[in-house]
């Protein structure tokens, strides 16, 4: 599962950031775990 995870990442960054690039509350979306997992 945390592959699949991992490659729901970038979906979720990409739609996050083209919904609202200058949105604060984009990054606090996304589970704590999934940022651990993949630090940008």
């Amino acid at each position: 599962m945390e592959l699949e995870e991992s490659s729901h990442l970038p979906s979720s960054f990409e739609k996050l950031k083209i919904t609202s690039p200058m949105s604060p509350s984009a990054p606090a979306i996304i589970p704590r775990p999934q940022i651990s997992s993949c630090p940008l």
